[in-house]
């Protein structure tokens, strides 16, 4: 008797177990409206705890036995999910990446117009509520952004929304993905230690931006604006000309360089009172770690890439070269 009830109390338990395994991966879960990003790198234990953080109860055993017997990958992504899943569902749309939502990819240098642009084209905002919050002062403060305005501050990525997103969120998901950028590539502490502020880090990179069309330049022509704010010479931006304009020119005239604005960095010293886009990390990068070069100037040679010269006088003839002035 004893040898039977040994042989099935162990029959018993694993039927038990076997069918709360099952039970845990058919049943669905709670997971109607939660919204959740996972980053690039993160592994199955994170992602358990982001899940429990959202009020979707998973087990770490079921769970990760689930996922060793059938091996199922997790992509990044911000993920919404609509209506209560299973775990079976629940890890193919992991494993294929974000499916639910309004994908939106901002490019780098994109302006606040741009952005403003391409999202109620998405018929994500109501372009007008987009646009007075640009430079609303009491949600800058509250963003903790030490800035007349928005310029600058959304980083240009590819986005998942929500179409019940409001525009504010939208503004705060694509803030908080700079700054977790910034925290994640351990720029914060070579901010921190800078002697410009971040407002001043994202002007100088937003004039990268728009200048350098080729990535082996960035850090030379941040090299170059930052020279000429160390000798206190105007830093003589076509960009920022253009910015002024509110628009592109292939040549600007001399009518265009007398405008007045904050934003004429011919006629004003220094850095323009904000960024003149949204730049990429590539951008703010090179402003934290410049080129080690003597130039002062540079002029296009009109294939996306600059002729760069160090005294006035080379400049001039460069400019001769390429411009005919």
């Amino acid at each position: 008797m004893k040898k039977k009830l040994i042989l099935v109390i162990p029959i018993i338990l694993l039927f038990i177990f076997f069918s709360l395994l099952i039970y845990y991966w058919i049943i669905p879960m709670n997971t109607s409206g939660v919204k959740l990003s996972i980053q690039k790198g993160e592994y199955l234990p994170v992602v358990i705890k982001k899940f429990n953080k959202n009020g979707v109860r998973l087990s770490k055993v079921y769970t990760k036995l689930y996922y060793r017997l059938f091996s199922r990958q997790i992509n990044a992504g911000d993920y919404y999910f609509k209506s209560n899943i299973n775990l079976f569902t629940l890890s193919k749309i992991l494993s294929r990446g974000f499916a639910n939502g309004i994908k939106v990819t901002i490019p780098e240098g994109f302006t606040y117009n741009d952005i403003i642009k391409k999202l109620s084209e998405k018929q994500l905002i109501d372009g007008d509520k987009f646009k007075n919050l640009y430079s609303d002062k009491s949600f800058i403060k509250e963003l903790g952004i030490k800035s007349r305005n928005l310029e600058g501050y959304l980083f240009p990525d590819t986005y998942y929304f929500d179409s019940n997103n409001t525009e504010q969120q939208i503004i705060i998901k694509m803030y908080n993905n700079l700054v977790d950028k910034l925290e994640k590539l351990n720029l914060i502490s070579k901010i921190e230690k800078s002697t410009f502020t971040l407002n001043e880090i994202l002007t100088i990179a937003s004039l990268v931006e728009w200048e350098a069309k080729v990535d082996s330049e960035r850090a030379i022509i941040a090299q170059v604006f930052l020279k000429r704010l160390k000798i206190y010479k105007p830093l003589e931006s076509c960009a920022t000309i253009e910015y002024a304009l509110g628009e592109h020119k292939e040549k600007l005239s001399r009518e265009d360089l007398e405008i007045k604005s904050p934003y004429n960095t011919y006629k004003n010293f220094g850095l323009p009172p904000t960024p003149i886009n949204n730049p990429g990390i590539k951008s703010i990068r090179v402003v934290l770690n410049p080129a080690d070069t003597d130039y002062l100037y540079f002029v296009s040679k009109k294939d996306g890439t600059h002729e760069f010269t160090k005294s006035y006088k080379e400049h001039l003839k460069a400019k001769r070269k390429y411009n005919g002035q």
